[in-house]
């Protein structure tokens, strides 16, 4: 049997109605005048429209939808591609209708993002394969997708300390998005996703571009770290990377441990990959560097400023070696031949720019974190009955697994000595205001 569709039999002459179901109709119902068809629309894209968005930007698949239509219809959709007869671009069955409101997506092979003018014909097929007379043409042009491989994104540090990027942040600034896309961000350090405490989402403009500063939370690790940025409508992806030096971690001596002999082991924690020095004084001579206040070490500060072995400290200064800090972000190393007495100890740690040299902060000073100060009390050994000696000169020696020399203040050693005091100094009087 020849299949009707609902358009056929709306058309069906009332009187055929009557003869086979006389019954349920008056005399008067013969001349009623037949329902009217639903008339056949397109509403998106809009006549003339600019700037299609197609199912992604970076696709060829474009949103149609109307008015009109009915269940068990098929739409024809033909295109103009600049050869003599159109061609068809999709007939699309079992799209959704929902109160005669319709939808259906429909690629357009051969054309890409950006394609100027493009002329489809939208045209309703009856389900007993009859083309509805009226036809819709629709002119518009598809939506400009960003290139690939063009997106970008920087920081404006390579290097940064815990609270620095706790406080101020790190400003992420990223090029070659979609214009007007959501960013999303991800940071990370090694398998560690770290969550910022402002929102990982931003907006890129018009151009595709967009900055946003990035927060860590205060208890963020130090390590080497990565920013990955998406935009969510063009699915584009890139990364920078940038280096967090957390403070290192002190493990022994304790404070206020009463130690015995000439030797004293320091051992700690830090940052994977960074360097730790141990500055060790009396505790008299290093409370004589504060001088209550941070004037002493500002002037240290400006002094080495003017040494020629400031910006390579580690590598130019003969009065001490940084020890690397492996994977595992422990440290340990031992000073022999101490005499008794009260003693004072910080631990500096930097991390190298990546060309041999320390980084610096945006002043130019070292990027440097502190550890300490940690005071503890050496008593001499027993005394042993030795041969008779003829003299000779004592020296600080440390005698770690990295053949450490002694870390006497002086030199390049100036410029991290007293930026380390400085930091003594501050957290010594943010001790007493509180």
């Amino acid at each position: 049997m020849k299949n009707i569709s609902a358009r056929t039999a709306i058309a069906v002459p009332a009187a055929l109605c009557l003869a086979l179901g006389g019954a349920l109709f008056t005399a008067g119902a013969a001349n009623a005048a037949p329902v009217p068809l639903p008339v056949f629309t397109v509403t998106t894209p809009a006549p003339g429209a600019s700037a299609v968005p197609s199912l992604p930007d970076t696709t060829d698949v474009v949103d149609f939808a109307g008015t009109g239509a009915i269940t068990g219809d098929t739409l024809a959709v033909s295109y103009n591609d600049g050869a003599d007869s159109p061609v068809l671009a999709a007939t699309v069955a079992n799209y959704a209708v929902a109160s005669g409101n319709w939808n259906a997506d429909v690629t357009f092979p051969g054309l890409a993002a950006g394609t100027k003018h493009v002329s489809a014909t939208v045209q309703e097929i009856n389900a007993d394969g009859t083309t509805v007379d009226a036809s819709f043409p629709v002119t518009f042009d598809f939506a400009v997708a960003p290139s690939a491989g063009l997106a970008k994104v920087t920081t404006d540090v390579t290097a940064t300390t815990v609270d620095d990027a706790s406080d101020t942040g790190i400003a992420v600034s990223g090029t070659g998005f979609a214009a007007n896309e959501p960013i999303t961000l991800v940071v990370g350090t090694g398998t560690k996703v770290v969550t910022p405490t402002t929102a990982p989402t931003a907006t890129a403009d018009a151009n595709g571009d967009y900055t946003t500063q990035l927060v860590l939370p205060a208890d963020a690790p130090g390590g080497d770290y990565s920013v990955s940025v998406a935009g969510t409508t063009s699915v584009r992806v890139a990364t920078a990377d940038f280096a967090v030096l957390g403070d290192p971690g002190i493990t022994a001596p304790t404070a206020g441990a009463k130690l015995t002999g000439k030797s004293v082991t320091f051992s700690g924690t830090a940052t994977p990959g960074s360097e730790v020095l141990v500055i060790l004084d009396t505790t008299a001579d290093f409370n004589s560097q504060l001088g209550g206040s941070t004037a002493s070490a500002s002037r240290m500060m400006s002094a080495a400023k003017a040494d020629s072995n400031v910006v390579e400290p580690k590598a130019t200064d003969p009065t001490g070696t940084f020890l690397p800090v492996g994977a595992s972000g422990t440290w340990t190393v031992t000073a022999s031949g101490l005499p008794a007495d009260d003693y004072t100890f910080i631990v500096v740690s930097q991390v190298d720019d990546g060309t041999g040299s320390a980084a610096v902060n945006e002043n130019g000073d070292p990027l440097i974190t502190i550890g300490g100060p940690v005071e503890f009390t050496l008593a001499a050994p027993a005394a042993a009955i030795v041969p008779a000696s003829t003299g000779g000169t004592q020296t600080l020696a440390f005698t770690g697994s990295q053949d450490a020399v002694p870390a006497t203040i002086g030199g390049g050693l100036l410029l991290l000595v007293g930026a380390g005091l400085m930091v003594v100094a501050r957290r010594r009087r943010a001790r007493f205001d509180a």
